[in-house]
């Protein structure tokens, strides 16, 4: 839908769609996909396969009509050639086979025994990734999030529609 709609007013990019279209509000999609090699094994293969392939249809044209797509995966070898290759930028965190350092060219050395969480590589430097509030327990993370949310708020920022689960049972009807 959306590259029909920045191709009708000759877009090529989400920035400029909203200048073209008149369109300010034009929300980036982030598509955040936690443990990719079991969406993969999943997905890649049978009756899910159309799924599968409109996911790389996303991870690959998507960038310029704003939907921005983040996967996660625990080594190096669980991202195909074919999705590594639409990949722009790599976040590498610890991971538990060391010679996946080497394949992403990050330094031997880069995570020394006692390194924190969340210390990692991005483009060719040592990042530490931060936790919101300091507390990595599920509740710290929860009461975090709300107060980052009602700070937003307050400020006049609209608040993302929410995500609703999907039911337990659909009906074949």
């Amino acid at each position: 839908d959306r590259l029909s709609r920045y191709a009708a007013v000759k877009a090529d990019s989400i920035t400029d769609y909203r200048i073209r279209a008149g369109r300010p509000d034009e929300a980036r999609i982030l598509l955040l996909v936690d443990g990719y090699p079991a969406f993969r094994q999943e997905y890649e293969s049978g009756h899910r396969m159309p799924t599968y392939e409109l996911f790389q249809s996303i991870a690959t044209d998507g960038r310029q009509a704003g939907i921005h797509v983040v996967l996660a995966a625990d080594r190096m070898g669980a991202i195909p050639s074919s999705m590594s290759s639409v990949i722009q930028k790599w976040l590498m965190l610890r991971m538990a086979n060391e010679n996946d350092f080497t394949l992403a060219g990050v330094p031997a050395d880069a995570f020394p025994p006692g390194s924190p969480a969340g210390r990692g590589w991005f483009e060719d430097r040592e990042v530490q990734v931060a936790v919101l509030g300091g507390s990595t327990s599920a509740a710290g993370q929860a009461g975090a999030i709300a107060k980052m949310a009602a700070a937003a708020r307050q400020r006049g920022i609209v608040p993302a529609p929410e995500i609703g689960s999907l039911p337990e049972l659909i009906p074949l009807a």
